[in-house]
């Protein structure tokens, strides 16, 4: 199997020498340079470094053809920029990527991200049920383990978390929007949304890219 890690911190280097150990192998693309140069010092992978969400750095890697390509970059838009340029221009039929915000699990379900891993609720999702098995009465007087919440769980598109679909319009994307608009959703109070007229419905992909006025997503 061939992988491309895209972006990341220090986990990526946890990462790497995992999928070795697996036989996998690696191409890494990373903004990072000093992480590239301890990256290159201690494994024997090929490593470009350069923005991944930049096709041209994605070139330098030659991945075309790869089996997967796993985002991990801290921004969920530039995870699905890279995916989408992975599976557009390289034929790479599978993408992993984290998101940091739990309501981008649906946008990239809806968007065609293959593997969608949540780690903000997964943490969460630990914190809970870790309260809830400390809390909980047995008849020894003792605490036992409960299931908690949704439990610790990765979501992966195609397989629809309760709720969900609440969150996200098949052809809009608001999460965040207030963020950086200084607005908040309409029935979410303050001073709401800028009329239709001022603010059009745009694209799931245009809403979690616009900030990025250098890229385009296909």
């Amino acid at each position: 199997m061939k992988a491309v890690i895209a972006g990341g911190g220090q986990r990526v280097d946890y990462l790497i020498r995992e999928l070795i150990k697996r036989q996998v192998s690696i191409v890494v693309v990373n903004p990072d340079r000093a992480l590239c140069e301890r990256l290159a010092a201690r494994y024997d992978v090929p490593i470009v470094n350069g923005d991944p969400t930049d096709h041209s750095v994605l070139d330098d890697g030659d991945i075309q053809g790869f089996d997967v390509i796993i985002a991990l970059s801290d921004s969920d838009a530039n995870n699905l920029i890279i995916c989408q340029l992975a599976n557009r221009y390289y034929g790479i039929a599978h993408q992993v990527s984290i998101v940091s915000d739990p309501e981008n699990v649906n946008v990239f379900r809806k968007l065609g991200i293959g593997t969608v891993i949540d780690w903000t609720s997964l943490i969460a999702d630990a914190i809970e049920t870790g309260t809830r098995t400390l809390l909980a009465p047995s008849s020894s007087g003792r605490g036992e383990h409960l299931s908690g919440g949704r439990g610790a769980a990765t979501f992966v598109a195609g397989e629809p978390r309760p709720g969900d679909d609440d969150l996200v319009e098949a052809n809009t994307f608001n999460a965040q929007d207030k963020s950086s608009t200084g607005r908040t959703p309409s029935g979410g109070g303050g001073t709401g949304p800028a009329s239709s007229q001022d603010a059009p419905h745009k694209t799931l992909s245009e809403r979690l890219t616009g900030r990025f006025s250098r890229v385009h997503l296909i």
